[in-house]
């Protein structure tokens, strides 16, 4: 994506805010949908904590702002790319910030370019 400081690492970012307010704003029939998957599925291996996994899901999408209170309403979109760089959200940004300096990340970019002409 040509850096953290590129237009298109920037144009990414917002992005992820986008999806993240989409994801807010259908948070509860998300939710819902999880509770009858819960319901049916209960011997699947990833529903073994099923009280955690929607306290879990609210705590990702909608992160502790002021003394401990959960605001659970959509972000505006300023609020979520604040939301992208201050909690690096686990398993997506932090793992391109993370990665983006790797030398696997690395690695690879060249293997991508030498094998394919991709930059």
């Amino acid at each position: 994506m040509g850096g953290k400081e590129s237009d298109y690492f920037q144009h990414f970012r917002q992005l992820m805010a986008k999806g993240i307010i989409a994801l807010q704003k259908e948070y509860r029939k998300i939710v819902i949908l999880i509770a009858m998957m819960l319901n049916v599925n209960k011997n699947l291996p990833c529903f073994i904590a099923e009280d955690k996994i929607i306290f879990e899901l609210e705590e990702r999408l909608f992160p502790i702002v002021n003394k401990g209170v959960r605001k659970t309403v959509p972000m505006k979109e300023e609020e979520a790319e604040q939301f992208i760089d201050r909690y690096k959200i686990e398993l997506t940004t932090r793992l391109i910030v993370e990665s983006s300096g790797s030398l696997r990340t690395k690695v690879y970019d060249l293997f991508q370019f030498y094998s394919q002409g991709i930059n």
